[in-house]
């Protein structure tokens, strides 16, 4: 499983890193344009985290959840995951999602996690 995030962001590093803790995940940091990610890595990656299980790419708070969901190295953060992929709740987690991604450059700068190059 492969879980692709944006390399110019201080927020989605931090994240990345504790998702590399938390789970079997590889990471892999990207940028839009680059030759040798996938398609639709590498034209979505400026807006939105990409996971890549199975043959199947989830985007979005969906790919934080199949990360945790079925990387998670202990019950408790594969709970987490299944939760963000639980179908009731992912009009909510898809908002929240959009509202962190969208501020994630401001947010980053509040938590001290450097500038980002967004």
């Amino acid at each position: 499983m492969i879980f692709y995030f944006d390399r110019d962001c201080g927020l989605c590093e931090r994240a990345a890193g504790w998702l590399r803790r938390a789970s079997a995940v590889s990471t892999v940091p990207a940028s839009l344009g680059q030759e040798e990610l996938p398609e639709p890595v590498r034209s979505g990656i400026g807006t939105e985290a990409y996971c890549l299980r199975g043959g199947r790419f989830y985007r979005g708070h969906e790919s934080i959840g199949a990360a945790l969901r079925f990387g998670g190295r202990w019950a408790p953060v594969r709970l987490v995951g299944a939760a963000l992929l639980f179908p009731p709740l992912r009009p909510v987690f898809s908002r929240v999602y959009r509202l962190v991604a969208d501020n994630r450059a401001a947010i980053g700068a509040r938590l001290g996690f450097g500038a980002c190059r967004i």
